[in-house]
C-alpha cells in the first residue's frame, strides 16, 4: 500500500498538472495543423475526439480535485477558484463531447421547418427484416477500418471498409464498401457524407436485397422555423456581401407563433436548449442555411469561465499569493518599469533622414490642410470592396508599415499622399519599424 500512497502523491502535485495542460495546449495546436492542411472532421478523429485526448482531460480534472482536497486549497480563495474553474471547464467540454449535437437546417422565405440535417454521417443499411444504422467518423488522416456485423434471416450480414475519396464541402464524397451475406459478397459504391441526403444503393443477394446510403441523420425538432424574409446586404460598389440577416418565426407544435426574431451574424437564437447561427444562404437570396448547436456544456463552460475571472481577481488581494508578492516586489523596484518601456523601443524609425528634412518640413506645411480636410474625407475601395474614408485607409497603411499613426510630424493621410508624389525620395527615407536583430544583420544596420 506504500507505493500506493506514493504514487497518489506524485500525481496528485502541481508538476503532473502542468504536464497535463501541456499536453492538452499541444493536442489543440496539432489539431488547428491538421485542421488547415485537412478539414474539421480530420482534426476531431486526431485529437478532439480522440481516446488520448479524452483521457488527458479525464486525469487532468481529476488531478486538480485531488491536488485541491491534498493541499486544502480552500484556504486561498482565489487559487481554490481558479483551479475549481478549469475543472468546471473540463466538466462542460465532456458534456458536449457526449451529449452535445450539431446540425444545419435551410429554410425557403415563406416556408417553415422543423428538420434539421446532422454533421456527423450515418451509414444507413436496410433489409427487408430489419435497419441499422451507424455513425461514420472518416479522415483524410489515418486509417478509416470498420467492420459492422449483423445477423440476418440466420446469416450474417457484414458490411466492411474498402476505400475513401474526400471531397471538398458542398461536393459529394465517396465511400467503397465490401457487403457479405452468407458466403456471397460484393463491392459498392457509396456516394455522400455529412450534409447529404442521396437515393440508397441496392445490392442483392439470393434472397435479400440490402439498401445503402450514407449521409446525415434527420432530426425533428420540438418546433418549426419559418422565414418571413432573407436581407442580404453588399458593400457599396461591389459584389462582395457585407452582411446577411434572417427575420424568422418560431411555430409551435400546431404551427402558431410563438416569437419573431432576427439572426444574423454574431446574435443567434437562443431557444429551448437549441442555438441557431445564420451560416450561409441560397444564390437566388430566396433562402437561408441556418447552424444548430445543442450543447448542454454552454453553460457550464461559461460558470467555468466566470470562476476564471472571479479567482484573478481574488488572486490579486490574496496575501501570500505570487501576485501579492509581485506587486510588493515591483514597489521596491521601480528601474523594472524603464527596463520593460526600454525593451518594447524597437530601431529609431527617424534615423537616416536628416538630408531629407527640408523636404518633410515643406510637406508638411505645404499639404496640411489639403490633406486633413479635404483629402480625409474622400471616401475609396479597399481590395475587399468596403468603402471608406481616406484618413481611415492612409491610417491603416501608416500603421501597418511604423506602428504609429503619424510620424515626422506628418498625418497619415500626408505621408499617403507625399509617398505617391515622390516615391524616390520615400524609398530612402526610414518608416518602417524593425525590431528584429537577425534581420538588421542581414542588411547591415546596427543591432543597437
Amino acid at each position: 500500500m506504500v507505493w500506493i500512497e506514493k504514487g497518489m502523491r506524485y500525481f496528485f502535485s502541481y508538476g503532473v498538472v502542468l504536464l497535463l495542460l501541456a499536453i492538452l495546449g499541444i493536442g489543440a495546436g496539432v489539431a488547428t495543423f491538421i485542421e488547415s492542411a485537412y478539414d474539421t472532421q480530420s482534426a476531431k478523429i486526431a485529437v478532439y475526439d480522440a481516446a488520448w485526448y479524452e483521457t488527458v482531460m479525464v486525469l487532468s480534472c481529476l488531478c486538480m480535485i485531488g491536488l485541491m482536497y491534498k493541499t486544502r486549497m480552500w484556504r486561498r480563495k482565489g487559487a481554490f477558484l481558479i483551479h475549481a474553474a478549469f475543472v468546471v471547464i473540463l466538466i462542460g467540454a465532456g458534456l458536449t463531447r457526449y451529449f452535445g449535437y450539431e446540425g444545419v437546417m435551410h429554410v425557403r422565405e415563406g416556408k417553415s421547418e422543423n428538420e434539421m440535417l446532422t454533421v456527423t454521417s450515418y451509414l444507413h443499411v436496410e433489409t427487408p427484416k430489419a435497419s441499422f444504422e451507424y455513425p461514420l467518423a472518416l479522415t483524410q488522416l489515418g486509417s478509416n477500418e470498420f467492420t459492422f456485423k449483423e445477423t440476418i434471416e440466420g446469416k450474417p450480414l457484414v458490411v466492411t471498409y474498402k476505400n475513401y475519396r474526400y471531397k471538398a464541402k458542398g461536393e459529394l464524397a465517396t465511400l467503397w464498401v465490401d457487403v457479405r451475406y452468407g458466403s456471397e459478397m460484393r463491392s459498392m459504391k457509396i456516394e455522400g457524407g455529412a450534409g447529404w441526403i442521396e437515393e440508397p444503393v441496392t445490392v442483392s443477394f439470393q434472397g435479400l436485397d440490402v439498401h445503402l446510403s450514407w449521409g446525415s441523420k434527420v432530426l425533428v425538432l420540438p418546433f418549426s422555423i419559418a422565414l418571413r424574409d432573407f436581407q442580404l446586404e453588399r458593400y457599396p460598389g461591389s459584389m462582395s456581401a457585407s452582411s446577411y440577416a434572417s427575420e424568422i418565426d418560431v411555430l409551435d407544435t400546431h404551427k402558431k407563433p410563438v416569437m419573431a426574431y432576427r439572426i444574423f451574424m454574431n446574435h443567434p437564437l437562443h431557444y429551448e436548449g437549441y442555438t441557431f447561427f445564420q451560416s450561409s444562404y441560397d444564390t437566388d437570396e430566396k433562402g437561408t442555411v441556418l447552424e444548430i448547436n445543442k450543447d448542454p456544456g454552454k453553460w457550464p463552460t461559461y460558470a467555468g469561465y466566470f470562476l476564471l475571472t472571479a479567482g484573478f481577481l481574488l488572486n490579486f488581494f490574496t496575501r501570500g499569493s505570487r501576485f501579492f508578492k509581485l506587486r510588493a516586489y515591483l514597489k521596491n523596484a521601480q528601474l523594472l518599469w524603464l527596463a520593460l518601456l526600454v525593451s518594447f523601443l524597437g530601431v529609431d524609425v527617424r534615423a537616416n533622414t536628416a538630408d531629407y528634412s527640408a523636404y518633410l518640413e515643406q510637406v508638411r506645411v505645404n499639404s496640411a490642410v489639403h490633406a486633413d480636410k479635404d483629402l480625409s474625407e474622400l471616401l475609396v475601395q479597399d481590395m475587399q470592396g468596403r468603402m471608406k474614408p481616406f484618413s481611415t485607409e492612409a491610417t491603416e497603411i501608416v500603421t501597418k508599415l511604423t506602428t504609429q499613426r503619424s510620424l515626422y510630424g506628418l498625418s497619415a493621410e500626408q505621408m499617403v499622399l507625399a509617398m505617391s508624389t515622390r516615391p524616390d525620395i520615400w524609398q530612402d527615407i526610414a518608416i518602417v519599424k524593425l525590431s528584429n536583430r537577425q534581420i538588421k544583420t542581414l542588411i547591415g544596420m546596427k543591432e543597437d
